[in-house]
């Protein structure tokens, strides 16, 4: 049985209106305990906010007993431009050759408005003619590609648009990658999912065509399968 991705996504969409256009997600928290149901209830709440930023956090039931959460911390911009990162001074240092990353997959036009459509999503940047690839719709698409790890931990340092090419690379833990993880905010602080020894977490890095980041997620494998999800 997979996870009920679709439900936690939904019922975020319970937050929405005019405060959110052009807002962009900072960072995603999925744990898990267990896998929601088919017929699992969803409930969302908001746990922290300011007028920049908010936190909301959507949890899946089964029954009486909690399977999971996912915390989205959204930002709200001045106005309604959308920074374009690569003029902006790269936080995390240079990227790695390409060479060393795989593509991965691009989001078309298409994708990027139905997905808006099935989850009650009315933030104009995923409508418009060039729109961004919604952040839980890459943390929907990504969980499936690593086989749905117990825990995954996203932090989003540019927009993806429709049609860009995204190439992953993966690595373990390490000294060299460990501000990275803390960007990520691993290990989490609920620990829903038991989340294991340091050496267990890996880290995944989504980057263009020439090495800018899009994305980091740290991912914890638990019951998920993280060794075929290359296929």
């Amino acid at each position: 049985m997979n996870e009920n991705t679709q439900g936690y996504i939904r019922s975020l969409s319970a937050f929405s209106g005019p405060r959110y256009a052009g807002s962009l997600i900072v960072r995603l928290q999925y744990e898990r305990r267990e896998k929601a149901m088919p017929k699992a209830h969803f409930t969302v709440s908001c746990v922290k906010e300011t007028k920049r930023r908010q936190i909301l956090v959507a949890e899946g039931w089964n029954g009486g007993k909690l399977a999971g959460q996912l915390r989205m911390e959204l930002w709200f911009p001045k106005g309604s431009r959308i920074t374009d990162s690569k003029k902006d001074p790269e936080r995390l240092g240079a990227a790695k050759p390409l060479a060393e990353s795989v593509l991965w997959r691009k989001f078309s036009t298409e994708e990027i408005k139905d997905f808006s459509k099935r989850t009650g999503d009315t933030n104009p940047i995923h409508l418009q003619e060039h729109p961004v690839v919604q952040g839980v719709l890459l943390w929907q698409v990504l969980f499936a590609h690593l086989a749905e790890p117990a825990a995954l931990l996203m932090t989003f340092h540019r927009p993806v648009h429709g049609g860009e090419k995204i190439y992953l690379r993966e690595e373990v833990r390490n000294e060299q990658n460990e501000r990275e993880f803390a960007l990520c905010g691993c290990p989490c602080g609920t620990q829903l999912s038991g989340a294991g020894t340091d050496a267990q977490w890996r880290l995944c890095r989504a980057i263009d065509r020439v090495g800018v980041p899009f994305f980091s997620a740290a991912f914890y494998p638990g019951q998920g399968d993280g060794a075929d999800h290359h296929g």
